[in-house]
């Protein structure tokens, strides 16, 4: 594995105020809690969570059975321990759930927190690695969609159809469409030496709920490495102190929200939050989630209308129908754990900057927004096949473009155009040198006229020959092409982004992920490219 460093600055798909957060931290450092580039600041963000009250031992015995059940081993289970004690902070990552692992960014976060916490636990700061499963999310394009490995046509999406309407992914059991979606997917991945322990095992990981199904996937490839799994719905009556506040107050942080939207767009960037969402609330009626708004002196849903007392008396009696939004959910869960720094995503580093003084609001210290690891795989023969077109993985993820005759799905008629042009041409000298011949000798006319004829003959087998040649090469052309866009940029978006990690397991082994986590530069943060062997 070699890996090569480029500046999100330097490549085109990265925009927002990543460039900025990750290459001149001064530029935005009003709207953050500390530096992720600065080990003091990191050693900074760990005393801080430790210095706050949290509900740890409510925490550590939810974590123990929920991971003990879905098949954690015993590193997780040690590490679970660790974080009882009050000398202990964590490294979250989180991500709604995802189908085989979701996109291979979910892994890369995973990977980040349990390198971080490796790193400050060995400076004296002890932590360890917590993923935030996301379960009460609802955007089935994240939970329920899988791209399938590549065939002739390249790599398609594949969506869940039997899937109840805007359902959390904890309310989402595993269907039979969902096995079978996932046997094809298997039994598409190449024959390697390594499928049959890549594959054995996955699909009874299948089972339950699309969440806990996650879950179980993510502790079978990870949990060696001591990462724990967290789901929101373990601890919703921990939680409820954050949602009353927020009922309470009628959503007053959300003013803080918009007043960071104004700062950020008058530096030129795109807020993700307007704040004008009002009260950063959901509340699950009939099974589906339902934003609460502010309304005549109490609340309402679409549904539904309530005063602030039947909301509070709600939440004591079933906190498990309330659930924070995109903006709140982040202070809910560094309410719930000591949470040093969190590894984030791109939209979540924008997420960030707009929560500072929410944090403030709610009491709760804001951690250190980490930027997760961030790569592109890249197989010898896609690099020998980019070196055909005379580009670099660099140039072609910022668009560059092969010469016209690899794009177009039609022939290059130039050489059949060029022979009949030289055909006519030789023709030509043929009628001259025929009259010159038979001027001196007419009695040659029929040998002379058996002589053009082969000529012309062989000419013609020529033509069909090259133009035969030219089509197999615009043909090879054309499926490296596309088998360079599949891999680096499948459906047009990066490899990453939609991408699982499978097909990667089958094709170079378990060990890939191990090498990943110790060959990804910790620091920097760049995007990497990962030249595999």
């Amino acid at each position: 594995m070699r890996i090569k460093a480029i500046p999100y600055s330097e490549l085109r798909l990265f925009s927002g105020i990543l460039p900025d957060y990750t290459g001149d931290f001064s530029r935005v450092a009003e709207y953050y809690s500390g530096n992720p580039a600065r080990e003091d600041d990191l050693r900074r963000g760990a005393e801080t969570a430790l210095a706050r009250p949290c509900p740890r031992e409510a925490v550590a015995k939810a974590l123990e059975e929920y991971n003990r059940r879905l098949g954690a081993q015993q590193p997780t289970l040690d590490n679970i321990t660790k974080l009882r004690s009050n000398g202990c902070a964590a490294v979250v990552a989180g991500q709604q759930p995802g189908l085989l692992g979701g996109p291979l960014y979910t892994i890369y976060k995973a990977l980040t927190a349990i390198r971080l916490a490796a790193f400050l636990d060995g400076r004296g700061a002890p932590c360890v690695p917590v993923f935030w499963n996301a379960s009460d999310g609802h955007d089935a394009d994240e939970y329920a969609t899988l791209l399938m490995p590549p065939k002739d046509n390249g790599p398609a999406m594949k969506r869940l159809a039997d899937l109840p309407e805007s359902a959390s992914a904890f309310d989402v059991p595993v269907t039979r469409e969902c096995v079978g979606l996932l046997e094809k997917f298997l039994a598409a991945l190449p024959k390697t030496e390594f499928r049959n322990e890549t594959t054995n095992g996955i699909i009874s990981v299948y089972k339950g709920e699309l969440a806990e199904s996650f879950t179980r996937f993510m502790l079978r490839l990870l949990s060696k490495h001591g990462l724990i799994m967290f789901e929101p719905r373990l601890l919703r009556r921990e939680a409820a102190g954050i949602i009353a506040r927020e009922i309470e107050s009628r959503g007053e942080s959300s003013a803080a929200i918009r007043d960071a939207a104004k700062r950020l767009k008058s530096a030129g960037c795109v807020p993700p939050f307007s704040g004008d969402e009002g009260i950063k609330v959901l509340l699950y009626e009939n099974g589906r989630r339902q934003r609460l708004q502010a309304a005549d002196g109490g609340f309402r849903t679409r549904e539904k209308k309530y005063s602030t007392a039947e909301l509070l008396d709600m939440l004591e009696r079933e906190p498990e129908r309330f659930t924070p939004d995109a903006a709140l959910r982040p202070v809910t869960q560094d309410a719930l754990l000591p949470t040093a720094a969190y590894v984030a995503g791109p939209t979540e580093i924008a997420y960030f900057a707009q929560l500072k003084k929410v944090y403030e609001f709610f009491g709760v210290s804001m951690p250190i927004a980490y930027p997760r690891a961030s790569a592109t795989l890249v197989e010898n023969s896609v690099l020998k096949f980019l070196g055909n077109f005379r580009m670099n993985v660099k140039e072609f993820l910022n668009g560059a473009q092969p010469p016209e005759e690899a794009r177009s799905s039609g022939k290059d008629e130039r050489v059949e155009r060029r022979f009949a042009e030289l055909l006519a041409e030789i023709s030509k000298h043929l009628e001259e040198l025929r009259a010159m011949t038979l001027q001196y000798e007419p009695t040659l006319q029929k040998p002379f006229e058996k002589v053009e004829k082969n000529v012309k003959a062989e000419l013609e087998k020529l033509k069909d020959k090259a133009v035969a040649a030219q089509l197999n090469r615009l043909g090879i052309g054309r499926r490296q092409w596309s088998r360079i866009c599949g891999s680096l940029l499948p459906t047009g978006k990066l490899q990453e982004r939609v991408e699982t990690v499978v097909p990667w397991l089958c094709k170079y082994g378990g060990g890939l992920l191990d090498e990943m986590l110790e060959e990804l530069p910790l620091k920097g943060f760049h995007h990497s490219l990962v030249y595999l062997k």
